[in-house]
């Protein structure tokens, strides 16, 4: 794993621990990191092995919140809560991989 290079790039690293919200009622429930990263990351969502796709049900989004920093956005709208979610943020110098369970 190469973690820089010349480029002043940064490899993606979590630097805070994910967060999982439901919404008032339940219906939808956020699951939410931050990392840091240059260039923007590319994220992959899991549901155990299985690639998470968007869905009338589910959306992600990777917002910047600051120069370099990102907020990795998972939101499912659910009508049962069991089930693990893990992603995966990478660049072309790294990866890096985190799991939320509910």
């Amino acid at each position: 794993m190469i973690l820089g290079g010349d480029d002043g790039g940064i490899a993606p690293t979590f630097i805070e621990k994910p967060k999982i919200t439901p919404n008032s009622t339940g219906t939808i429930i956020t699951m939410r990191c931050r990392c840091k990263a240059n260039p923007k990351p590319t994220v992959s969502w899991f549901r155990g092995t299985t690639l998470v796709k968007e869905s009338s049900k589910i959306s992600m989004r990777t917002v910047e919140v600051d120069s370099d920093i990102y907020d990795l956005i998972l939101e499912i709208k659910v009508s049962s809560l069991s089930f693990s979610y893990k992603k995966e943020v990478r660049d072309c110098r790294a990866a890096n991989i985190a799991s939320m369970f509910i």
